[in-house]
């Protein structure tokens, strides 16, 4: 799994050691994707980042376990009230913006929010904020 995300996927997910999806793609979307398709569901899930928006789609999706290249403190304590460990190459508070200045728009879209669906719904009415957005800018 990992070499597969060393190859350039942005989320691998993987059931009885095989891998059954890998999504290559920037941000949250891929794993979105996956979560809609259902093939989250008692799978091992290895993503390059995961945030607390990200762990609320794979403790509603039904993983099993869940890996990532850096993840937020905060991830792991919305997985483990689904009973999901969490393993990380690195650990950081929050995660960061793709310039590094401020919070992840997905991670402020959901700050406030503890519960796996509500955090869902408000990071699809964030993405849609933002597919909106990049199209009035073309």
């Amino acid at each position: 799994m990992k070499s597969r995300i060393d190859a350039g996927a942005s989320v691998v997910v993987a059931r009885s050691g095989v891998i059954v999806a890998a999504e290559e793609g920037r941000g949250i979307g891929p794993l979105v994707r996956l979560f809609d398709e259902r093939r989250l569901k008692d799978a091992i899930v290895m993503d390059k980042v995961i945030g607390r928006a990200a762990a609320a789609f794979c403790a509603k999706g039904g993983a099993k376990q869940v890996y990532a290249r850096l993840a937020a403190k905060g991830a792991a304590e919305i997985l483990a009230a689904k009973g999901i460990p969490l393993k990380a190459e690195k650990t950081v508070e929050r995660i960061l913006n793709r310039k590094q200045t401020d919070a992840c728009p997905m991670e402020k879209a959901v700050a406030k929010l503890d519960d796996p669906e509500r955090m869902i719904a408000a990071v699809r009415e964030k993405l849609r904020e933002l597919k909106e957005k990049k199209e009035k800018v073309k």
